[in-house]
């Protein structure tokens, strides 16, 4: 048997190109995932989301923090270290047999004739969560995990029930004292430890405590960190025959980023002079409504929601934009959410905050990316130019 390295026989991604056999393991598609999801923490997340992060997790250091987003990006798909997933077909038999025979030739005899009843049950994502539970790992960190396919699990219970209810999704066979039930549960502990030592953990007691609002910003970042991770354009996968020791790490990330990566976050300089900001922007004087408003917000220490009801024709557009450059600048967000409630009056106003959005872009030297969110928004020409 040669000697592996953690994780490197397991297959993250296969597909078969016109007879041309690509694939790349699990080793490597955490690795790059781990990557961007450093990079997003660092350049993609706002001020205002990170110190979201800082107040609610248990940890105050700021490079602890970016180590823990790596580790949950390096973990989050350890549940296809399972039967359930390696079988999976990908539409080439002879690229299933190649890449089961990987997994036979290391020890997992039978996993090429192997069928289970209910493989269906134990989505990679799940079985991720319930692999770190078992590992010691709490839910508030599992859950992320376990959520990065868009579905969180539907109760505790139906986490715990996984090993009982599916326990040859996970291992092969169900009696623990088999010698390919012990070798899954091997692999993916070795895993695990991998990750943990990559990050810059020594066990899982180090691993900080999470608040709801952290493990949903956390999650965003694993899904969208792992959506790049998974796209060809930006991570291509080898030949099945090539070894992944060609592969330049440092390079094959940067050049992923780069290529992904488009501005950077807005972040906003406020609005020092009402008067002089609503000529600039609107080309008019702000009206006795609009000034009230921006004061009400410069003069709040800790702004939440603002409510302004006002007649058709005073300007609650104008006073509803200048507000989120004053609210991006006190809080540090970077974006902003219209909501209108038909299209047809959100095809209305996309005209306008394009044109705010274009001098927003003007000012600061950098173009701003925006979005029209409703089913026929391809019809409108302002959006697809």
């Amino acid at each position: 048997m040669s000697e592996k390295t953690e994780g490197d026989f397991f297959w993250a991604k296969k597909v078969d190109k016109e007879g041309e056999f690509k694939w790349l393991s699990l080793r490597q598609h955490s690795l790059d995932t781990m990557e961007i999801a450093g990079l997003l923490y660092e350049h993609w997340l706002s001020e205002g989301q990170k110190e979201i992060i800082f107040k609610g997790i248990s940890i105050k250091n700021e490079d602890i923090i970016k180590n823990f987003v790596k580790f949950i990006a390096l973990v989050h798909d350890i549940g296809k270290i399972t039967p359930a997933f390696q079988i999976k077909k990908s539409g080439s038999a002879e690229l299933d047999d190649i890449l089961l025979e990987k997994l036979e030739n290391e020890g997992f005899v039978g996993i090429k004739n192997l069928c289970l009843v209910s493989s269906n049950k134990s989505h990679h994502s799940i079985a991720s969560q319930v692999i770190l539970e078992m590992k010691g790992v709490k839910s508030d960190i599992s859950a992320i995990v376990g959520s990065h396919h868009g579905r969180p699990p539907k109760s505790v219970i139906e986490i715990r029930d996984q090993i009982e209810a599916y326990k040859s999704n996970y291992f092969q066979f169900e009696n623990k004292n088999n010698e390919i039930h012990k070798k899954w549960r091997s692999e993916q502990e070795r895993f695990f430890i991998f990750a943990l030592s990559k990050a810059g953990f020594k066990d899982v007691e180090e691993l900080p405590k999470l608040e709801k609002t952290v493990q949903i910003i956390l999650t965003g970042l694993i899904i969208v960190a792992d959506w790049i991770a998974s796209n060809e354009n930006f991570f291509p996968l080898i030949n099945v025959d090539q070894s992944e020791s060609s592969i330049d790490q440092s390079i094959r990330y940067k050049t992923a980023w780069l290529k992904w990566f488009k501005t950077y976050m807005w972040t906003s300089e406020g609005v020092d002079n009402i008067e002089l900001h609503y000529k600039k922007r609107y080309g008019f004087d702000p009206s006795n409504v609009q000034i009230k408003l921006a004061k009400a917000i410069d003069d709040a220490n800790s702004p939440g929601i603002f409510i302004l009801e006002a007649p058709m024709g005073v300007g609650k557009t104008e006073a509803s934009l200048t507000a989120v450059e004053q609210l991006a600048e006190k809080t540090g967000r970077s974006g902003m959410f219209f909501g209108l409630p038909t299209q047809a009056t959100s095809n209305s106003m996309f005209t306008r905050i394009k044109d705010w959005l274009e001098k927003l872009s003007e000012k600061e030297s950098e173009l701003k990316s925006i979005r029209l969110l409703h089913g026929k928004a391809a019809l409108n020409d302002d959006f697809s130019s």
